[in-house]
């Protein structure tokens, strides 16, 4: 364990003859993974610089470098990042509040919103509420199963439904596709 972490420890991200301070290092070879010593500036000129690069990996106890081609580490380098972002835009999610008698023009354009948010494939937490002075209606059970009906093509639950008094909870995850119909007019709840 100790060896690894002074490994670890000693890894350092260095390229090219200017940033190795070392005349000799053991070169990693890259078909059989065994250990070469060499010259690092008569090996420099032998290799396609603009096509490879010497990184240096260890310098304890020995200087220890490989050979690195520039597009496959540009290329997992766009990956990486690529699915990074990928998955940060995947983790977004927002909330969205309604009353249980939201005007039936108001809730279609929050739905159309939420629609939006779920095609991008994120993830909507819808939350209803009364209104203060107003009852809870008695069919809330029957009301978040239509919205979760009409929201069925653009999004999944993730996550179990709340129901506390008056207040309703949906969690959807989007698939992230738009889907082939056009969704109806008429409003759920």
């Amino acid at each position: 364990m100790a060896s690894f972490v002074a490994f670890r420890s000693a890894f350092v991200r260095l390229s090219g003859r200017q940033r190795i301070p070392y005349e000799t290092v053991h070169l990693v070879d890259p078909e059989t993974g065994q250990l070469r010593e060499i010259v690092l500036k008569d090996y420099l000129e032998t290799i396609d610089v603009k096509k490879y690069k010497v990184e240096l990996v260890s310098t304890h106890p020995k200087p220890i470098a490989k050979l690195v081609e520039r597009w496959k580490e540009h290329e997992k380098m766009k990956a990486s990042k690529a699915k990074r972002l990928e998955s940060h835009r995947k983790a977004e999610h927002k909330e969205f509040q309604f009353t249980w008698n939201m005007a039936p023009s108001d809730l279609t354009h929050k739905f159309n919103n939420v629609r939006k948010e779920l095609e991008k494939g994120r993830k909507a937490d819808l939350v209803f509420v009364t209104k203060k002075g107003h009852r809870a209606p008695k069919d809330i059970p029957e009301r978040l199963q239509a919205v979760v009906d009409e929201l069925a093509d653009a999004a999944k639950e993730y996550k179990a439904r709340e129901i506390v008094g008056a207040m309703g909870a949906i969690f959807l995850r989007g698939t992230g596709e738009k889907p082939t119909e056009v969704p109806s007019n008429n409003s759920p709840p």
